[in-house]
C-alpha cells in the first residue's frame, strides 16, 4: 500500500514541475475565493512577489467588477466549464488587465463544487489593440463622412462609383444616390474627358499613372469648377479599384497665387537688402537667410542651413558663450553688439530680436548684422584728424617758442666752436672733451629741429601736385638716397618689381618721403642686417607696395598705435615718432594708406597703397 501512496507522489511532483514552468497562469480556487494554488507565472500576471503572498488574498479582490467573478461562476456551474471568458483585474500595483479565463469545476463524491482548476491568459496587449483597431475604425468613418474632402471609390471595370462621402455630394452638387448611378467622366468638361480616359486605361492594362491631377467638371447648377485629384490602387471587395480625394481647388488656386506673388516679393525684398539677415532657432543654427548672407559667406543655400549663425563670421562656439541672443530669447527684448570677423578684418553691428510663432512664443532670432568697417574706418580716421589738429596747433605754439631759443642755441655752439678753434694750445684731452660736448650738443639741436619740423607738418597745408608717378622709379630714388645704409654687408636687399605697373596718381615729393620713412624704419628694426624686400604689384586698381624686413616684429597691441603721432618703438634719441603719423597724412591726400600686412618675431611687412593714375582720355570721358 506504501508503494502505491509513493507512485502518486512521484506523479504530483513532475506535475508541479510542469504547472510551475508553463508560459500561463495556472491557478486552483474554492467557490468562496480562497486561493489554494497558483504557479509562477500567474504570480508574475498580477505582479506579486511570491506564491505566498499572492495566497493570502481572495479571489475577489482581483477582480475590478466582482460582479463579473459571480457571472463566471454561474456560467461554470451550467456548464461545468467556461472557456476564454475576457475580464478586467487588477494587479497588485492597480494597474488593471486584461486577462482570458477558463475554468473546469470538480465537485466532491455528494456533487458539490469543491474547487475550481483555471488558466488565465494576460490579453491586456491584444485587448488594447482591439479597442485601438476599434477606435481607429470609428475615427476612420467619422473622418470620411466629416470630412470636407471628397472620398470615393471608383470601379473601371463597371465604370462608376462604389462609394462616396457627404462631401463628394457637397463638391459636385449631386446626392450620393445620383453620383452612385452616373458615368463621373459625364461631369468632365468635354475638353478634359481625355484625361479620365486616359487613367481608366492604363489602370486596367496594369501601368503606372500619376497619383494626381487636375480636373474641370461641371457641377448639377452649370457652375465650373476645377478639383484637384489625388488617387490609388486598392483591393475592395476582391476587386482592384481607385480609392481617391478631391477637393474644389478653384478658389485654393486664386489664393496660391496670391501667396505665391506675396512670396516672391517678400523674398525678392529680403534679398536686396545688403545687410546680412539670418533667422536662427534656439540653438543658434540658421534656418532662414538672404542671398548676402550667401555671398559673405560664400555657401549655398542648402549648406547655410547646417551652420550656426557665428559660421557666418568664423567665430569659433567658445568665444560666443556670452552672446546676446540668450538674453534677446531670456527677456524678449531687442540686443545690439558689434563683432569682427577675424578672417576678413570686417566689422559688423547686429542687431538680434525675437522670431516668435503663431502663439507668441520664442522659437529663435532675427539676426541683421550691417557691415559697418567703412563706417569705423571713418569715425577712426575722423577721431585721429581731431587729434591732429589738436597737435598742430599745440606744436604751433610750441615751434614758435623753440625755434628761437634753438636760434640762440646755433649761434651759441658756433662761437664756442670758434672759440675752440682759436685755442690750440689746450691740453689734448680737454680738447676731446670740449669737441665732444658740441659735436652732442649740434646733434641734439638738430633733433629738435626735426621734431619742430614735423610737427608743423601738421599745421602748414601744403599744395600737393597730384600727378602720374612712376612707382617703381621713385622707389630706386629713394633706394638711392639710402645708399649708405643699404651698403652694410650684412644686409641683403631684394627686388621684386613689377615691370608693367601703371603710373599711379600721386604727389611724387611725398610718395618718396613715404617709402624712405618706411625703408629706413625697416633698416633700423634690423640693425642694418638681415634681409630686406621690396615688392610692387597691381590689383583692382591699386597699387602695392610691400616692404617686408626680417627684425623683430611688432606686438599686436602696438599695431594701432605706431601710426599715432609721438609714438615710436626706437631707443631714445633714434626716433622722433613722426615718421609713420606724417606717412599716414600725406598718403591720405591723393587717396593712399599705409598698414601692417604681417608681423611676427620673424619681421614685419608695411603695404603702401596708392591709386592707379587715370588716363586723359578717360578723365575727359568722366568729366
Amino acid at each position: 500500500m506504501a508503494k502505491n501512496v509513493n507512485k502518486p507522489d512521484i506523479c504530483d511532483s513532475q506535475l508541479k514541475s510542469l504547472i510551475e514552468n508553463l508560459p500561463i497562469g495556472i491557478f486552483r480556487s474554492t467557490p468562496h475565493g480562497k486561493i489554494l494554488s497558483v504557479n509562477s507565472k500567474l504570480v508574475k500576471i498580477y505582479g506579486y512577489s511570491s506564491t505566498e503572498e499572492m495566497l493570502k488574498i481572495s479571489a475577489q479582490e482581483l477582480y475590478c467588477n466582482p460582479k463579473q467573478r459571480t457571472k463566471l461562476l454561474k456560467l461554470a456551474a451550467k456548464d461545468g466549464r467556461v472557456e476564454n471568458f475576457v475580464v478586467e483585474h487588477c494587479r497588485k500595483d492597480g494597474k488593471r488587465i486584461w486577462l482570458s479565463l477558463s475554468l473546469n469545476v470538480v465537485k466532491n463524491p455528494q456533487g458539490n463544487v469543491e474547487y475550481y482548476d483555471g488558466i488565465a491568459e494576460d490579453i491586456s496587449e491584444k485587448k488594447q489593440a482591439e479597442q485601438t483597431l476599434a477606435e481607429y475604425e470609428e475615427r476612420y468613418r467619422a473622418f470620411i463622412d466629416e470630412a470636407l474632402v471628397g472620398v470615393y471609390i471608383y470601379s473601371n471595370q463597371k465604370n462608376g462609383y462604389l462609394f462616396v462621402n457627404p462631401a463628394m455630394s457637397e463638391i459636385t452638387g449631386y446626392s450620393i444616390d445620383e453620383l452612385l448611378n452616373m458615368d463621373p467622366s459625364l461631369m468632365a468638361i468635354p475638353e478634359d474627358r481625355i484625361i479620365l480616359e486616359k487613367r481608366t486605361e492604363a489602370f486596367l492594362n496594369g501601368k503606372r499613372f500619376p497619383p494626381q491631377y487636375t480636373i474641370r467638371i461641371k457641377r448639377k447648377n452649370g457652375e465650373q469648377a476645377t478639383l484637384t485629384v489625388r488617387t490609388r490602387r486598392i483591393s475592395f471587395n476582391g476587386e482592384q479599384v481607385t480609392l481617391g480625394n478631391c477637393i474644389d481647388s478653384t478658389e485654393q488656386v486664386k489664393q496660391r497665387e496670391q501667396i505665391e506673388r506675396a512670396k516672391r516679393e517678400w523674398e525678392r525684398t529680403f534679398d536686396a537688402t545688403s545687410d546680412l539677415v539670418m533667422i536662427t532657432d534656439k540653438r543658434q543654427k540658421i534656418i532662414r537667410a538672404n542671398i548676402a548672407v550667401s555671398k559673405y559667406s560664400e555657401l549655398e543655400f542648402n549648406k547655410l542651413l547646417t551652420k550656426s549663425c557665428y559660421d557666418v563670421f568664423h567665430i569659433s562656439k567658445d568665444a560666443v558663450e556670452e552672446c546676446p541672443q540668450k538674453e534677446c530669447i531670456r527677456t524678449g527684448t531687442t540686443q545690439y553688439t558689434e563683432i569682427t570677423d577675424p578672417e576678413t578684418a570686417k566689422i559688423f553691428s547686429i542687431s538680434i530680436s525675437p522670431f516668435v510663432d503663431k502663439n507668441g512664443e520664442i522659437i529663435g532670432t532675427v539676426n541683421v548684422a550691417r557691415d559697418i568697417t567703412e563706417r569705423k574706418r571713418m569715425e577712426k580716421q575722423l577721431l585721429r584728424t581731431s587729434k591732429l589738429a589738436s597737435i598742430g596747433v599745440l606744436a604751433a605754439g610750441i615751434a614758435h617758442q623753440i625755434n628761437n631759443p634753438l636760434a640762440i642755441m646755433v649761434l651759441i655752439a658756433t662761437a664756442l666752436r670758434n672759440l675752440f678753434v682759436s685755442q690750440p694750445k689746450l691740453p689734448q684731452q680737454l680738447q676731446e672733451k670740449i669737441q665732444k660736448y658740441l659735436d652732442t650738443l649740434d646733434k641734439q639741436i638738430e633733433r629738435t629741429r626735426k621734431v619742430v619740423t614735423g610737427l608743423l607738418e601738421f599745421t602748414q597745408e601744403k599744395r600737393s601736385k597730384i600727378e602720374a608717378v612712376e612707382v617703381n622709379s621713385s622707389i630706386n630714388e629713394a633706394l638711392q638716397f639710402l645708399s649708405q645704409p643699404l651698403s652694410s654687408e650684412n644686409l641683403v636687399l631684394q627686388l621684386s618689381l613689377f615691370k608693367d605697373i601703371s603710373p599711379a596718381m600721386a604727389d611724387p615729393v611725398a610718395l618718396q618721403q613715404v617709402i624712405i620713412n618706411v625703408l629706413q624704419n625697416a633698416i633700423d628694426s634690423m640693425n642694418a642686417k638681415g634681409k630686406l624686400s621690396v615688392k610692387t604689384e597691381q590689383k583692382n586698381k591699386r597699387i602695392k607696395i610691400s616692404i617686408k624686413d626680417s627684425g623683430c616684429g611688432i606686438p599686436d597691441y602696438l599695431r594701432d598705435e605706431i601710426f599715432e603721432p609721438l609714438f615710436s618703438t626706437k631707443s631714445s634719441g633714434k626716433g622722433t615718432g613722426l615718421g609713420l603719423a606724417v606717412s599716414v597724412m600725406l598718403l591720405e591726400r591723393f587717396g593712399g594708406k599705409i598698414y601692417i600686412e604681417e608681423t611676427s618675431s620673424m619681421g614685419t611687412t608695411f603695404v603702401i597703397e596708392v591709386p592707379v593714375a587715370v588716363s586723359e582720355k578717360k578723365q575727359r570721358h568722366l568729366g
